[in-house]
């Protein structure tokens, strides 16, 4: 009923902020002293069965906001954050997305506590994609995390880096973790990011790297042991039935452990997410004392030789290399240049021609 927007306001004094505040009063009131104080409820119907019925309209006024004071709608944020607990969670943090884009200035002042709970709760497969999503969506509200330190930060940070497990998530969760990674360490202020490239890289190294060299250890030592006891040879029936059942015991642990690493790792997804995880800490390298390109600004002079020349790039390992030419269409006379591209390279040196090259260019 609460998802039809219509027939809830569709009377001139609705009553929603009434809803609201009973709604929040059952999750933080104590005193009400529910659900046992109910009647007529199934037996064995616990708090965490009752706040399971609360949570999803508590989440569906999120979309009410406009009809909420601001007090009411900080205690909807915090009851929600309550719900960080419960069976309900990843309903709960998208209603918090839905209120950090409707409901800035009550989260601005809650985001910080948003964060510390969201880091109390653990990793799982359901509610990894929520979480990303809020944190994702937060990027792209300067004004809402504008007041951050370096907590805040690293806060975001130890939520982000459990979810770049490649042998726990799948492809897209694990992609989305390292976007959303380097995105908020491109939104960190510049005097805050080195205290976080250590912090960051042992994560990745711990949730990445560490479970990739166990994989192939734990593969070449079940390999060695089939080896082995494939290799011996029996001279009775009763010891190749031995050896058989030897044989079978690594193989069959070796089956349940490849069942344990989901999703299933293939020697060209390995290889991609240890490359997903070299680049994260190569922008690292680049970004973390400034934030500008490493790519050298062209002279005016540079720009008036090139401009409209003939441009290929290749790939060179893990480099881009463009090479232009010049755009000049006359015989080259001196140096391989023409008069007029000798005149402009010799002049490029003098004040007067960086006054000049705009009209020189054009």
């Amino acid at each position: 009923v609460m998802q039809n927007r219509a027939l809830i306001l569709s009377r001139h004094s609705n009553d929603i902020d009434f809803l609201a505040a009973a709604l929040c009063s059952m999750v933080s009131d104590k005193s009400l002293r529910l659900p046992e104080t109910l009647y007529s409820v199934p037996p064995k119907f616990t708090l965490s069965d009752f706040r399971t019925h609360v949570f999803p309209v508590l989440a569906s006024l999120a979309s009410y906001h406009a009809h909420l004071e601001p007090n009411l709608q900080q205690r909807l944020i915090k009851c929600l954050e309550v719900g960080l607990t419960a069976k309900c969670a990843s309903q709960c943090v998208t209603s918090l997305t839905t209120c950090t884009l409707e409901m800035r200035d009550a989260m601005n002042k809650l985001l910080s506590e948003v964060l510390l709970n969201l880091s109390k709760i653990s990793a799982t497969v359901h509610i990894a994609i929520p979480i990303l999503e809020f944190l994702s969506t937060l990027t792209r509200l300067p004004k809402v995390f504008a007041s951050f330190i370096g907590d805040q930060y690293m806060s975001v940070f130890a939520i982000l880096l459990p979810y770049t497990n490649p042998f726990k998530y799948n492809h897209y969760t694990v992609s989305l973790a390292h976007h959303v990674i380097a995105v908020w360490f491109l939104k960190c202020r510049l005097p805050y990011r080195r205290d976080f490239v250590k912090f960051i890289t042992n994560g990745l190294k711990a949730n990445v790297l560490v479970p990739f060299d166990e994989s192939h250890l734990m593969k070449s030592d079940f390999s060695l042991i089939n080896e082995d006891s494939s290799s011996r040879k029996r001279s009775s029936s009763l010891t190749e039935q031995g050896s058989r059942g030897r044989r079978e015991r690594p193989i069959l642990q070796n089956r349940m452990l490849a069942g344990d690493l989901k999703p299933a790792i293939n020697e060209g997804l390995m290889n991609f997410h240890v490359e997903l995880t070299e680049t994260c800490i190569d922008l690292m390298a680049r970004y973390t004392f400034s934030t500008y390109t490493a790519r050298p600004k062209r002279s005016p002079a540079a720009d008036f030789l090139l401009k409209e020349g003939q441009s290929m790039t290749w790939l060179l390992g893990t480099r881009l290399i463009t090479i232009t030419t010049s755009g000049c269409s006359s015989k080259a006379m001196r140096n391989g240049l023409c008069d007029n591209c000798w005149v402009v390279c010799k002049a490029a040196s003098t004040p007067e021609f960086l006054s000049r090259s705009g009209t020189v260019g054009s």
